[in-house]
């Protein structure tokens, strides 16, 4: 996916959110050691119907729906559902603000921590993906 997270080390920012904000694995209360994150989706934030839509299906843990959606626009502030992944079984998901300015810091708006069940449901459909430590 060609995203502005790649050129600008944006990706770097969203692992970074992710420790400030739980400073702990929220799956695992571990440090974030040999831990990794992907994007299941990517939307403008700005797309308010669209958005929606988006959290939506992640709540309802509509995965391979959710996967689908990939409307990157470089120029506009995203909303990104991220998910992290540990040594362990069972995956987490957050909603990411990720602002177009790069002065600001993505935000980690909401998440949650799946039960073994749920998480083996996502894993198929995220397990192929690019996976990116969190350090």
């Amino acid at each position: 996916m060609g995203n502005r997270a790649v050129d600008s080390g944006g990706l770097s920012l969203i692992a970074r959110a992710f420790v400030k904000t739980f400073n702990r694995c929220p799956i695992c209360d571990q440090d974030f050691l040999d831990h990794s994150f992907t994007v299941l989706s990517v939307i403008p934030a700005d797309n308010g119907k669209a958005v929606t839509d988006l959290l939506d299906k992640v709540k309802n843990h509509q995965w391979a729906a959710a996967s689908e959606i990939r409307e990157f626009e470089p120029s506009q502030d995203a909303i990104e559902i991220n998910v992290l992944r540990c040594p362990g079984r069972r995956l987490a998901v957050a909603i990411v603000e990720d602002p177009v300015e790069l002065y600001h810091d993505p935000v980690i708006i909401d998440y949650e921590v799946l039960d073994d069940a749920q998480s083996e449901e996502l894993r198929m459909v995220v397990d192929q993906a690019q996976w990116l430590p969190i350090r």
